[in-house]
Protein backbone atom coordinates (compact mmCIF):
# COMPACT_ATOMS: atom_id res chain seq x y z
CA UNK A 1 0.00 0.00 0.00
CA UNK A 2 2.75 2.30 0.89
CA UNK A 3 3.83 1.65 -2.82
CA UNK A 4 0.85 2.32 -4.01
CA UNK A 5 0.68 5.67 -2.85
CA UNK A 6 4.24 6.51 -3.19
CA UNK A 7 3.72 5.83 -7.40
CA UNK A 8 0.64 8.03 -7.32
CA UNK A 9 2.39 10.39 -5.86
CA UNK A 10 5.09 10.33 -8.29
CA UNK A 11 2.62 9.98 -10.82
CA UNK A 12 1.25 13.72 -10.13
CA UNK A 13 4.15 14.97 -8.88
CA UNK A 14 4.87 16.99 -12.30
CA UNK A 15 1.20 18.42 -12.25
CA UNK A 16 1.69 20.01 -9.19
CA UNK A 17 4.50 22.00 -10.52
CA UNK A 18 4.05 22.78 -13.96
CA UNK A 19 2.85 25.43 -15.20
CA UNK A 20 1.75 23.53 -18.20
CA UNK A 21 -2.13 23.42 -18.36
CA UNK A 22 -2.37 20.19 -19.88
CA UNK A 23 -1.82 18.39 -16.72
CA UNK A 24 -5.09 19.29 -15.36
CA UNK A 25 -8.26 17.02 -15.74
CA UNK A 26 -11.51 18.64 -18.15
CA UNK A 27 -13.45 18.01 -14.90
CA UNK A 28 -10.61 19.71 -12.58
CA UNK A 29 -10.34 22.58 -15.62
CA UNK A 30 -13.95 23.09 -15.47
CA UNK A 31 -14.57 23.17 -11.83
CA UNK A 32 -11.24 25.91 -11.74
CA UNK A 33 -13.26 28.00 -14.68
CA UNK A 34 -16.60 27.84 -12.95
CA UNK A 35 -14.71 28.84 -9.86
CA UNK A 36 -12.80 31.99 -11.23
CA UNK A 37 -16.32 33.07 -13.11
CA UNK A 38 -18.40 32.96 -9.90
CA UNK A 39 -15.32 35.34 -8.10
CA UNK A 40 -15.78 37.88 -11.04
CA UNK A 41 -19.36 37.58 -11.01
CA UNK A 42 -18.81 38.33 -7.13
CA UNK A 43 -16.58 41.24 -7.77
CA UNK A 44 -18.69 42.71 -10.41
CA UNK A 45 -22.00 42.63 -8.22
CA UNK A 46 -20.16 44.61 -5.19
CA UNK A 47 -20.71 48.34 -4.46
CA UNK A 48 -16.81 49.28 -4.79
CA UNK A 49 -15.07 52.30 -4.25
CA UNK A 50 -13.62 54.05 -7.40
CA UNK A 51 -10.63 55.76 -8.19
CA UNK A 52 -10.19 57.52 -11.38
CA UNK A 53 -7.12 58.60 -13.15
CA UNK A 54 -7.10 59.86 -16.92
CA UNK A 55 -3.38 58.63 -18.49
CA UNK A 56 -1.50 60.84 -21.08
CA UNK A 57 0.58 60.37 -23.23
CA UNK A 58 0.21 56.27 -23.17
CA UNK A 59 -1.56 56.67 -26.39
CA UNK A 60 -2.55 58.95 -29.47
CA UNK A 61 -6.26 59.63 -27.84
CA UNK A 62 -5.70 59.31 -23.26
CA UNK A 63 -6.59 56.74 -21.78
CA UNK A 64 -8.83 55.87 -18.14
CA UNK A 65 -7.41 53.99 -15.57
CA UNK A 66 -10.16 52.99 -12.87
CA UNK A 67 -9.02 50.81 -9.56
CA UNK A 68 -12.11 49.40 -7.75
CA UNK A 69 -11.53 49.07 -3.90
CA UNK A 70 -13.30 46.61 -1.17
CA UNK A 71 -12.22 48.20 1.76
CA UNK A 72 -8.07 48.36 1.39
CA UNK A 73 -8.40 45.79 -1.11
CA UNK A 74 -8.30 46.32 -4.77
CA UNK A 75 -10.43 44.15 -6.38
CA UNK A 76 -10.44 44.82 -10.01
CA UNK A 77 -8.63 47.48 -12.42
CA UNK A 78 -10.02 48.65 -15.89
CA UNK A 79 -7.35 50.23 -17.58
CA UNK A 80 -8.78 51.74 -21.20
CA UNK A 81 -6.73 53.45 -24.24
CA UNK A 82 -8.46 55.17 -26.70
CA UNK A 83 -6.78 55.54 -30.33
CA UNK A 84 -7.86 57.52 -33.52
CA UNK A 85 -9.19 54.03 -35.18
CA UNK A 86 -10.62 52.47 -31.96
CA UNK A 87 -10.19 51.47 -28.39
CA UNK A 88 -8.72 48.47 -25.99
CA UNK A 89 -10.40 48.01 -22.42
CA UNK A 90 -8.55 45.46 -20.32
CA UNK A 91 -9.92 44.43 -17.21
CA UNK A 92 -7.89 42.68 -14.23
CA UNK A 93 -9.44 40.82 -11.37
CA UNK A 94 -7.49 40.54 -8.09
CA UNK A 95 -8.93 37.82 -4.93
CA UNK A 96 -6.53 38.64 -2.08
CA UNK A 97 -4.37 40.89 -4.15
CA UNK A 98 -3.49 37.63 -6.29
CA UNK A 99 -4.63 37.91 -10.26
CA UNK A 100 -7.20 35.69 -11.13
CA UNK A 101 -8.75 37.17 -14.66
CA UNK A 102 -8.00 39.33 -17.19
CA UNK A 103 -10.52 40.39 -19.73
CA UNK A 104 -9.59 42.18 -22.94
CA UNK A 105 -11.61 43.88 -25.23
CA UNK A 106 -10.10 45.13 -28.41
CA UNK A 107 -12.42 47.72 -30.84
CA UNK A 108 -10.82 48.51 -34.45
CA UNK A 109 -12.61 51.31 -36.56
CA UNK A 110 -12.31 51.38 -40.47
CA UNK A 111 -12.53 55.11 -40.28
CA UNK A 112 -10.94 57.89 -37.14
CA UNK A 113 -13.43 58.68 -34.43
CA UNK A 114 -14.01 61.87 -35.79
CA UNK A 115 -15.70 60.35 -38.93
CA UNK A 116 -18.88 58.28 -39.68
CA UNK A 117 -17.91 54.91 -38.14
CA UNK A 118 -19.53 52.25 -40.95
CA UNK A 119 -18.13 48.89 -39.38
CA UNK A 120 -16.10 48.07 -36.04
CA UNK A 121 -14.29 45.07 -35.24
CA UNK A 122 -14.14 43.51 -31.99
CA UNK A 123 -11.81 40.91 -30.50
CA UNK A 124 -11.60 39.48 -27.06
CA UNK A 125 -9.44 37.75 -25.23
CA UNK A 126 -9.87 35.84 -21.12
CA UNK A 127 -7.40 34.72 -19.29
CA UNK A 128 -7.99 32.77 -16.52
CA UNK A 129 -5.32 32.61 -13.73
CA UNK A 130 -4.22 30.14 -11.18
CA UNK A 131 -0.99 30.69 -9.07
CA UNK A 132 -0.07 33.64 -10.66
CA UNK A 133 -0.02 31.91 -14.22
CA UNK A 134 -2.14 31.86 -17.19
CA UNK A 135 -4.21 28.29 -16.44
CA UNK A 136 -6.26 29.03 -19.94
CA UNK A 137 -6.58 31.56 -22.41
CA UNK A 138 -9.79 32.09 -24.98
CA UNK A 139 -9.59 33.93 -27.82
CA UNK A 140 -13.44 34.70 -28.84
CA UNK A 141 -14.91 31.16 -28.54
CA UNK A 142 -11.67 29.33 -29.17
CA UNK A 143 -9.21 27.98 -26.52
CA UNK A 144 -5.28 29.25 -27.22
CA UNK A 145 -2.73 26.34 -26.22
CA UNK A 146 0.24 27.56 -27.74
CA UNK A 147 2.94 27.75 -24.27
CA UNK A 148 4.70 30.33 -25.94
CA UNK A 149 2.40 32.54 -27.17
CA UNK A 150 0.63 32.33 -23.39
CA UNK A 151 4.00 32.94 -21.74
CA UNK A 152 4.28 36.15 -24.03
CA UNK A 153 0.64 37.16 -22.82
CA UNK A 154 1.53 36.64 -19.29
CA UNK A 155 4.29 38.75 -19.60
CA UNK A 156 2.99 41.57 -21.14
CA UNK A 157 0.05 41.78 -18.62
CA UNK A 158 2.17 41.27 -15.85
CA UNK A 159 4.60 44.56 -17.54
CA UNK A 160 0.60 46.68 -18.24
CA UNK A 161 0.03 45.77 -14.04
CA UNK A 162 3.52 46.89 -12.80
CA UNK A 163 3.38 49.79 -15.30
CA UNK A 164 -0.40 50.98 -14.25
CA UNK A 165 -1.29 49.86 -11.31
CA UNK A 166 1.64 52.06 -9.75
CA UNK A 167 -0.16 55.05 -10.72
Amino acid sequence: MKYVCLYFFLVSLPCLFSSNAKCQTQENSDSIVRRIRAEYLDVNKKKLRIEEKNLEGYSSEGGLLKKFYDGNRMKKAVLVFYGETGKSINEFYFDHDSLFFVYRVEERYDKPIYDTITKKTVLSDRFYFVGNRIFLWVRGEKKINDRKACESKEKEIKEDLKTFLKL
